[in-house]
């Protein structure tokens, strides 16, 4: 795990309501093999935060038809 998720994974355990966090961890963990499931989440998860956020949706509709 690198510094950048650890950070965001501790950012989202402490305040699960940051919609930014949930992406740029999604976004990190698509393309660690293995993690697509738990980025779809997360995707999914900062979509919900902030629905008005255009790339918000366009990741986690990626991450959605390729999962």
């Amino acid at each position: 795990m690198d510094q950048a998720e650890e950070h965001l994974k501790k950012a989202i355990q402490e305040d699960e309501s940051l919609p930014e966090a949930h992406y740029n961890l999604a976004y990190i963990l698509q393309s660690e093999e293995g993690k697509r499931e738990e980025a779809l989440k997360h995707a999914e998860r900062a979509y919900e935060l902030s629905a008005s956020n255009e790339k918000f949706k366009e990741l986690y509709d990626y991450l959605k038809q390729e999962y």
